[in-house]
């Protein structure tokens, strides 16, 4: 069976881990197409031709005007898929069901994000998906969730993330890094959006803790906390230690750059950064989630009990004063992402994409 006309609809254009993801995917099958339904500079993918002087890039019920040219996109390229990425998506796809179920469209709902799981709206949302159409999710975890919000079992697909093992590779001679070129200070690196989810106060508040060995912060992300980490650096008297980066284009050399990751997020859907630094060869530290477990396997991070700021430092402290232990950490954690391959990815997508279309 030849692989499926899929349209993929997402929030928005620019820096997360689904971007991330529907990029992937696009890189691997480019006769599939993607609208995201906000535009943002720089993005990781070009909008549709239509969108780039649209008026309705706001809040979702702006976003409704665009449901008619979405519509025309569908019919006219014959999609055989509806492959729709984080909330607002959701219901655009939803809003759609009635035109998709006329021209035999397939729905196909991907749930990353759980942090509005506790949501009345939102576990409304999630029967409603599993009504109209399958949806898949990227942890275990994360599948217990939408079942235990009336989704039955046989909705739910799991399929895991993958890292790019093309874009993330160990440093070598002929990775070319100099845009990350470091000093003599050991590098203790920060991925995500600035969050409170994600966890950027406790990096920082590590940070100021180990004041007494010579350590930089790199952050790299934006997000709607970004001018509340700008101002806690500068009352903290951190800046001369926290370098703000943005958005990231090149995260394999990020990452490269580094001699540890952080990843203090209290609540984790999948954690696509700290797969992606192992994969570079960097030693990954993070607080205890819930499936941790399975994105970490056995001991290829040093987890600590989370919110336990103490416990981090110490565990810094002992990975960065210990090159045994680092090291021992990066080869761990270098065998662990061999089990988030890209093969194994896309063999299970395109499983899913045949039995949606069953």
């Amino acid at each position: 069976m030849s692989t499926p006309r899929v349209l993929h609809l997402i929030d928005h254009n620019g820096l997360g881990g689904a971007q991330r993801l529907v990029a992937g995917i696009l890189k691997k099958y480019p006769q599939q197409a993607v609208i995201p339904l906000r535009i943002k500079q720089p993005g990781l993918f070009a909008p549709a031709a239509w969108q780039r002087d649209a008026f309705w890039r706001t809040t979702f019920l702006s976003n409704l005007a665009a449901i008619g040219q979405i519509r025309y996109f569908l019919e006219k390229q014959k999609v055989e898929i509806l492959h729709c990425h984080l909330q607002a998506s959701w219901m655009t796809g939803l809003t759609l069901r009635a035109f998709c179920e006329r021209k035999g469209i397939a729905l196909l709902f991907h749930e990353h994000n759980p942090y509005v799981f506790h949501s009345s709206v939102y576990r409304r949302l999630v029967k409603l998906a599993g009504k109209a159409g399958k949806i898949i999710a990227v942890s275990e975890h994360i599948r217990q969730r939408l079942m235990a919000c009336g989704v039955p079992a046989e909705q739910v697909y799991l399929l895991p993330n993958f890292v790019d093992t093309q874009d993330f590779v160990l440093p070598s001679s002929t990775t070319a890094d100099s845009f990350f070129a470091k000093g003599e200070n050991r590098i203790l690196g920060f991925s995500g959006r600035l969050v409170k989810e994600k966890g950027w106060i406790y990096a920082l508040q590590v940070l100021e803790a180990l004041g007494d060995i010579p350590l930089e912060l790199w952050i790299a992300g934006r997000g709607k906390e970004e001018n509340k980490a700008h101002h806690w650096v500068k009352v903290h008297g951190l800046a001369e230690r926290v370098r703000f980066l943005g958005f990231v284009q090149e995260m394999g050399a990020f990452y490269r750059a580094l001699d540890l990751l952080i990843h203090p997020a209290l609540e984790e859907p999948f954690g696509l950064a700290p797969l992606e630094a192992q994969a570079c060869g960097v030693a990954v530290v993070s607080f205890q989630f819930q499936g941790s477990a399975e994105l970490f396997g056995e001991n290829s991070a040093w987890l600590c009990p989370p919110a336990d700021i103490d416990a981090l430092v110490d565990a810094i402290r002992s990975i960065l004063g210990d090159e045994n232990l680092r090291r021992d950490l990066i080869s761990r954690g270098y065998i662990n992402i061999r089990r988030f391959s890209p093969t194994n990815f896309y063999i299970g997508l395109e499983r899913i994409y045949r039995d949606v279309l069953g």
